[in-house]
């Protein structure tokens, strides 16, 4: 995966969980070289299909800080 801000290759997952809502697996990565931070939401896809969403899952711009669920 590559940083949306930098284009950095190297990223460091900061926190990682199962939100059950939605049946998804939430991460807060941070790039190790401009330091920003941002969520993504990983789902699994079923012979081409997606599973529904809330359209509020989507990647997020925002300083992620580890243990941090008020997101």
């Amino acid at each position: 995966m590559k940083c949306p801000y930098c284009g950095h290759n190297k990223i460091t997952v900061k926190m990682s969980y199962h939100v059950e809502k939605y049946d998804t697996i939430r991460r807060g990565r941070r790039c190790q070289k401009c330091g920003k931070g941002w969520t993504t939401h990983e789902y699994i896809t079923w012979a081409g299909s997606i599973r529904p969403l809330h359209p509020l899952l989507a990647l997020s711009g925002e300083d992620v800080e580890a243990g941090d669920t008020s997101q």
